[in-house]
């Protein structure tokens, strides 16, 4: 495990939040002014205008801005995140912007609560809305909404924010009891600021050392872009089958865009909750993303405690992104058996198995010289669309199964053009060639049975002879990677165990294997 010595020099690194500069600016003023209070040096003008940059920053200081979630009481519109701003003025208020608010249909988009009461509480603050409290909103489309329709009041402590109103829908007597409870955005002093947000949500897969796995559904990941071109990455909630984490933010990551999608990325300190397990550890994140073309988001990140090398917590968060694979053929042989009035019958030939992707994991399957046993017709390749696939990336497994389906057939009769199939099940497998880097090799045995016009049931067995080679060339990666997928096409920013699916930069597909 490395040290902090090891950390990549050059990279924007993320601190809890303080304001020492903010303290030791005014304490240098103070002093300043004590100077000129000594030694009468300067007038009381300067002074005075000294002073006027203290309260500035004392003011600066009272400005936070806090990420988390509003809810309702009878759930008449979905929960959803957002931010909120808290100006704390030297004057006994406070002005509190509520940003990109919908209660439902109501679209309220930002709200600016101005002179709102404020009273300090040791550490603390309480806000009410009083006579005095003005109510602005923009961008929405409720203009007609006003102060009366709205009813808040809120307490906040150094990391936590919490906002209670009763919000009238507008033009009725309704009410909505509406909570907001966040905590603190983690930025630098004089640091960068956010210029923009999004977020996604989709599932969570967390791994530990130990290899326990854990899903958490709906999961959110906040992406926050800042003035000095970098992001940061919150990832919430982040489950473990032992732990709760809670949120977990990746700040400092670097970016470049290519070609309509965003790749995100860097191995940098990892800041969580005060509520955290891990909160004051020496938390790094090694973390990789990728925004589609499409819009979504996936991410892959590794936690590791600098301190704890039996620590390390893997993640993968993001919508599944489907890349149909290459139709793949291997060579087999098609047997067919069926048991008749006259008595058992079979055949067996020599095919050539085909499978192509439909996408939304569906395929096709096609398998040349069928036959029908026990009479001279010949079907010629059969054709069996639909057939769900589900792929076993650990041990490079695709699993084919299949209900009642029409199947086609090139047989001359008119009767064997169509047949219908009743349900078919089997697996496709790929070994790698320990004695090769070049290649790989499948073996693949599927069962189907057909409905003979009602009269009879045929059996169809599909098999290799063991393992035979029926994928592409294996190649090692080069560097010329642009785009990574798993075996049963699921875009990924990181080569996983087995065999992957690689587009390269001159637009070539191979297959890349991870031991």
């Amino acid at each position: 495990m490395g040290s902090d010595q090891d950390f990549p020099q050059g990279l924007p690194r993320h601190r809890a939040v303080a304001l020492p500069y903010l303290r030791q600016h005014r304490t240098d003023i103070q002093a300043q002014v004590r100077n000129i209070n000594n030694e009468k040096q300067l007038s009381m003008k300067k002074i005075f205008t000294l002073l006027a940059v203290i309260m500035a920053s004392l003011t600066a200081m009272a400005q936070t801005t806090f990420y988390g979630t509003w809810k309702n009481n009878s759930n008449s519109f979905p929960s959803f995140d957002n931010y909120v701003e808290v100006t704390v003025n030297d004057n006994g208020t406070s002005t509190i912007v509520l940003k990109n608010i919908v209660f439902g249909n109501d679209i309220l988009g930002t709200i600016t609560l101005n002179n709102v009461s404020t009273e300090q509480n040791g550490t603390g603050y309480s806000f009410s809305m009083g006579s005095k409290t003005t109510f602005d909103i923009t961008e929405g489309n409720m203009s007609g909404v006003t102060k009366g329709s709205f009813e808040g009041w809120g307490t906040m402590d150094g990391e936590n924010l919490q906002l209670t109103a009763n919000y009238f829908d507008y033009g009725t007597t309704s009410l909505r009891y509406v909570k907001f409870n966040g905590t603190k955005v983690q930025t630098k002093p004089d640091g960068p600021t956010i210029v923009e947000t999004e977020t996604f949500s989709s599932d969570l897969l967390t791994s530990t050392a130990a290899g326990d796995t854990k899903t958490t559904k709906n999961a959110n990941a906040i992406l926050s872009k800042y003035s000095d071109n970098t992001y940061s990455l919150t990832l919430k909630p982040v489950e473990t089958a032992d732990a709760s984490y809670g949120a977990i933010t990746f700040s400092g990551l670097g970016f470049e865009e290519e070609e309509g999608e965003t790749y995100i990325s860097g191995y940098v300190d990892a800041t969580t909750e005060e509520t955290s397990p891990l909160y004051g550890k020496n938390i790094k994140g090694d973390l990789s993303a990728v925004i589609n073309v499409d819009g979504n988001l996936m991410v892959y990140a590794m936690l590791v405690d600098m301190d704890d090398e039996n620590f390390n917590v893997e993640m993968q968060f993001g919508k599944e992104e489907e890349e149909p694979f290459e139709p793949v053929s291997m060579a087999g042989t098609l047997s067919s058996f069926s048991r008749t009035d006259d008595g058992d019958v079979s055949d067996q030939k020599p095919s050539v198995l085909t499978i192509t992707d439909e996408g939304e994991g569906k395929c096709t399957l096609t398998m040349t010289e069928g036959t029908l046993p026990g009479t001279t017709l010949s079907l010629g390749t059969i054709t069996i669309p639909s057939v769900a696939y589900e792929a076993d990336e650990a041990t490079a497994t695709m699993n084919l199964s299949s209900g009642k389906v029409e199947a086609t057939t090139e047989c001359a009769h008119p009767f064997y053009k169509t047949m219908t199939v009743n349900s078919l099940s089997g697996s496709i497998t790929v070994k790698i060639d320990e004695n090769s880097e070049d290649n790989d090799q499948v073996s693949a045995n599927i069962t189907f049975s057909v409905d003979n016009n009602g009269t009879e049931t045929v059996e169809y067995t599909f098999s290799t002879n063991g393992y035979v080679t029926g994928v592409d060339t294996v190649k090692k990666a080069d560097g010329s990677v642009k785009h990574i997928y798993t075996i049963s096409g699921i875009a990924t920013t990181q080569m996983q165990r087995g065999v992957n699916i690689v587009r390269h930069a001159d637009g070539t597909v191979t297959k890349v294997v991870k031991r």
